[in-house]
């Protein structure tokens, strides 16, 4: 019950006030994420760069530096300024974010910071 009544007040949402037989009373509820505020714009960004309805648990984005600070701008512009933004994806939401740098070896493949 309470947390029928929870779903209503983040949701506006009402649900039937008898859950249906052989089901959860919580498997109608879409999962929550809160997301720390220093994170939020830049979780937000991303959202919309791969799209709301792949930002999924196992997510793995690739990005070249130069298009993550397109997406997600920091002042200082190296990969190592978006350390917390990638510990946070990892720990929090199971998403692996990978900077790529343009340079290359003498292979010519991109190495992975």
């Amino acid at each position: 019950m309470i947390l029928r009544n929870l779903y209503e007040a983040l949701f506006g949402e009402r649900h039937s006030e008898q859950p249906s037989k052989n089901t959860n009373e919580m498997s109608h509820l879409t999962p929550i994420t809160i997301v720390p505020s220093q994170f939020n714009d830049d979780v937000e960004r991303l959202k919309d760069y791969v799209g709301a309805e792949y930002w999924k648990s196992g997510l793995v984005i690739e990005l070249y530096l130069q298009e993550l600070l397109s997406i997600c701008p920091r002042d200082r512009k190296r990969s190592d300024a978006y350390k917390k933004l990638i510990d946070y994806l990892a720990d929090e939401q199971n998403i692996t974010l990978i900077i790529k740098s343009k340079g290359g070896n003498k292979d010519g493949q991109t190495t992975k910071n």
